[in-house]
This record gives C-alpha cells, structure tokens and sequence, in this order.
C-alpha cells in the first residue's frame, strides 16, 4: 500500500507544481471532477473501466506533466488488469437481448 500512496502523493504534487485545478482538467478533457478525483485517490473502481479508463488516466497525467506510461503501468499493477496485447483480438461483444443492452447503454452514456 506504501506504494500506491507514494504515486498518489506523487499525482497531487505534480499537479500543485503545474498550479492545476482539477476543475480546469475537467474543462479542457471533458472528464468529470468525479473521476479526476478517483485518479487522484487511487479509488480506480469508481473509473467506468476499460479503454475510458486508460484514456482518463492519460489525459489526466497530460495535464499535469506526468508520465502517462508510469501512471498507466501503476492502475495496472494496482487492479490486476492485464494491459491489452499488441495485435490481440478485441473482445467479443455478447449477442442477444443483454448483449444490445449493454451496447445501447455504452452509446448512451
């Protein structure tokens, strides 16, 4: 756990020293206070998971001067999400009536 609060207290600083609110992250990436702060405390759960997160974690250490492979490398460590292979296939969507649930929520949100 010390390590997950070292590159926590490390996201923090480096948005101190860029003098960064997170309302301006919000702004200029369009993702929510909600999931900034998430980043920010490490609570990845609350992230809407997959490549949203991946994407969220990224843009957030752009803004703040980070570096986005480290930040990245660190959820994954963290939640034991594999990173996607190079060349893997996607996975498949699900088919029938839960399979479109899913799909028609994913285009509405």
């Amino acid at each position: 756990m010390g390590n997950q609060h070292g590159a926590l207290r490390d996201l923090l600083i480096a948005r101190q020293k860029r003098g960064v609110s997170l309302e301006e992250i919000a702004e200029s990436t369009k993702i929510s206070i909600f999931y900034l702060r998430a980043i920010e405390e490490g609570v990845f759960e609350k992230l809407p998971g997959g490549i949203y997160t991946v994407s969220y974690l990224r843009q957030y250490a752009q803004a703040i001067d980070y570096d986005e492979d480290a930040l990245v490398r660190h959820y994954h460590r963290l939640t034991g999400v594999e990173p996607p292979q190079p060349g893997a296939d996607p996975p498949k969507r699900s088919s029938g009536p839960l399979g479109r649930f899913v799909r028609v929520l994913s285009v509405l949100s």
